[in-house]
């Protein structure tokens, strides 16, 4: 395991990678077209090949290997690798790299990355952009920018809706977080790990998790660690906040929580990215109102909100 050192940067990029080196090569090549990378420290996050718990052989050697050699080419500044002998699972994994990012080495701001979404040339610039105008927004707890319904959006459209922002509740494939949202809803998504924390993540106990959402007054049906930073987040009254165009391509169709033909029924392939030149010079996002927002995220993920939510 490499670490990173004392004197460090104020912002990380985690990037998360398994056992599809097909997919991480094109993640990996879109990041390093990125601008405004230099003051970034880049930790790469790769879990092992039999699973901790079960013993289940998750992944072959072979394909780990080669995972680890496309960050050893990775052209991008400040990197460390943090390799994981035995397999995790990507909830422990990004839970340990919340863990040592904010809590061990004190970044204030950490972007997550997994390894099948393709981002433009200004995805990290304009997270950038969210992290720096939303920090002192406290109904605000985490940003994004791949953009809302994967469907093609008309020119025009895009030009209308470059600088907006909306209330996300996307999959967390391309996300940025502050230290202090995560101290804050970090009670709540222990609430949620003691189910995952010593067990083979694909085997979590599923119906035991929707159960507890349940008695919660919670409206969701995955048992993802996704839904859990939903979860932790809507009980602290933040909201995640994303853009409405495309900024990042999901290109995960092989994958835990996903198949081609969902994949292909989803949309997914339809969605093309943003390379309007006014992206590149956008320098604020205009939309958000704390309360509109918090109330439509409220609708989304509740069924009964706790007198104590209102």
């Amino acid at each position: 395991m490499k670490m990173g050192c004392k004197n460090h940067h104020n912002t990380a990029v985690a990037i998360f990678s398994f056992n599809r080196p097909r997919y991480l090569k094109e993640v990996i090549k879109s990041i390093e077209k990125n601008t405004f990378l230099d003051d970034l420290d880049f930790y790469f996050f790769q879990d092992g090949a039999v699973n901790k718990f079960s013993g289940r052989v998750a992944a072959s050697e072979e394909k780990i290997k080669k995972c680890l050699s496309i960050w050893d080419r990775a052209a991008l500044p400040n990197k460390h690798l943090i390799r994981n002998n035995l397999n995790l699972g990507i909830g422990i994994s990004q839970f340990e790299a919340k863990e040592l990012l904010f809590c061990q080495m004190g970044y204030d701001r950490v972007m997550f990355f997994e390894d099948d979404l393709v981002l433009n040339r200004n995805y990290i610039r304009t997270l950038r952009i969210m992290l720096d105008q939303f920090q002192n927004e406290n109904g605000v707890g985490a940003v994004m920018c791949h953009g809302g319904e994967p469907r093609i959006y008309t020119e025009s459209e895009t030009r209308l809706l470059l600088c907006r922002v909306r209330t996300a509740n996307d999959q967390l494939w391309g996300w940025a977080m502050w230290n202090d949202r995560w101290q804050k809803i970090k009670p709540a998504f222990l609430e949620y790990y003691k189910f995952i924390k010593d067990v083979d993540y694909k085997r979590k106990p599923r119906m035991e998790i929707t159960a507890f959402y349940i008695e919660r007054g919670f409206n969701i049906k995955v048992t993802s660690q996704d839904a859990a930073i939903y979860y932790a987040l809507t009980t602290n009254n933040l909201v995640t906040l994303g853009s409405f165009t495309h900024r990042g391509k999901y290109i995960g169709a092989k994958g835990l929580h996903m198949s081609p033909d969902q994949f292909k029924k989803l949309g997914y392939e339809k969605v093309s990215l943003v390379k309007l030149e006014e992206d590149a010079k956008l320098e604020k996002f205009i939309g958000y109102d704390e309360k509109e927002f918090l109330a439509c995220q409220k609708s989304i993920f509740m069924l009964n909100p706790p007198t104590q939510l209102l």
